[in-house]
């Protein structure tokens, strides 16, 4: 389980040898010259130790290594992804050591995943998918049944420019989806929320293909509040990952703000990180 001889990333995740890892890590510290007598140091061991680490005369006991993610600040998801690390390198045979690995894996999967990342867990039966990816109008309507000035179907028409027949169509689906609901003043409000379409969807092309044909009207009326992006880049395979990471991270820190927010606009985020060929 060795990376490549140029891997100088930081991040956990790209790693499959916490050997390497460390040794990143560690000469990333501000103060690298010390760095290793600063970790044995908190381990209780002699910089010798932490040397024959780094030169794999020897490994971290599970012990040692809780506390080495400690001394990083490692939060939970990598404190439990460094110990896997550690459990492979240290396994006692082939099958223990596979064992690990597939862990390992599986974890790496997860991550993948965008829901796994950011919390959102909650879909919709394949058949109602379907309908509801077949056109941006479903998602439009669907959230701004929850903003205080279009929760009625001649508001949300007006706000869309659309034909009120049309949009009263989609409400009476969404309606009989539970996706929204009608109250008895006749209002609309949100049914099911927050729902996330996974990356391996028959659907998902569609509903990425959507919002990006949808988002040609934002560049023809571009106001202040508005923001468009777009790069052409050449850089390495080690760049593309650090920038895919980091968008990951964005997603997942900005989950909070979205979850506790007040329904006040109905807003689109896109973003777009592939490569070109």
């Amino acid at each position: 389980m060795l990376d490549s001889a140029g891997n100088t990333s930081t991040i956990i995740y790209d790693h499959t040898d916490y050997v390497h890892f460390l040794s990143v890590r560690l000469k990333a510290l501000p103060q690298a010259r010390g760095s290793q007598a600063a970790l044995a140091k908190f381990l209780g061991v002699q910089s010798s130790f932490v040397s024959q680490v780094l030169s794999r005369r020897a490994h971290l006991s599970r012990e040692q290594a809780i506390k080495v993610a400690e001394y990083f600040s490692l939060p939970y998801d990598e404190v439990r992804f460094f110990m896997l690390l550690v459990d492979a390198e240290r396994a006692g045979s082939k099958s223990l050591e596979n064992f690990y690995k597939s862990e390992i894996e599986t974890l790496l999967r997860e991550r993948e995943e965008v829901q796994e990342r950011i919390g959102v867990h909650e879909q919709i039966a394949d058949e109602a998918q379907t309908v509801y990816y077949s056109s941006w109008v479903y998602g439009a309507v669907h959230i701004l049944s929850a903003l205080p000035g279009t929760q009625t179907v001649d508001a949300i028409a007006a706000h869309l420019r659309l034909p009120k027949q049309h949009i009263q169509t989609v409400a009476d689906w969404l309606i009989a989806n539970d996706l929204v609901v009608r109250s008895d003043c006749g209002r609309l409000a949100i049914g099911k929320g927050r729902i996330h379409i996974g990356r391996h969807s028959r659907h998902v092309a569609r509903h990425h293909a959507n919002w990006r044909i949808k988002s040609l009207d934002s560049l023809e009326r571009s106001t202040q509040s508005d923001l468009h992006y777009t790069a052409f880049l050449g850089i390495s395979s080690e760049a593309m990952a650090v920038l895919k990471e980091k968008l990951m991270s964005f997603l997942q820190e900005i989950e909070p703000v979205i979850a506790e927010s007040q329904e006040e606009k109905g807003v689109v985020l896109l973003l777009d990180l592939f490569e070109l060929n």
